[in-house]
């Protein structure tokens, strides 16, 4: 079977596309070093546990009240009170 360098080339790119996905969790970016991106490479240069990075520009929200979220998956009510060490 003869292959021409189109050909291979083609095969090479889709081949290399199924696998240039970050192997974190949930993550669809591509790989800059040992199979991650850049953020879950920073997680593992740090020695901290591989988790989801969150994506900037989608609105969270408070994980207690649903009001926007202000710090640290809560609003700024409830985020005042964590700081306190009143929240419940």
């Amino acid at each position: 079977m003869n292959l021409s360098e189109s050909d291979i080339l083609d095969a090479i790119g889709k081949a290399s596309n199924a696998r240039h996905v970050c192997r974190g969790p949930e993550c669809t970016r591509e790989p800059k070093a040992r199979g991650l991106c850049g953020g879950h490479y920073q997680q593992v240069r740090r020695g901290r546990p591989l988790t989801v990075i969150r994506e900037y520009g989608v609105a969270s929200v408070c994980r207690i009240c649903g009001l926007p979220e202000y710090a640290k998956q809560l609003c700024n009510m409830h985020y005042q009170q964590r700081r306190r060490g009143t929240l419940r």
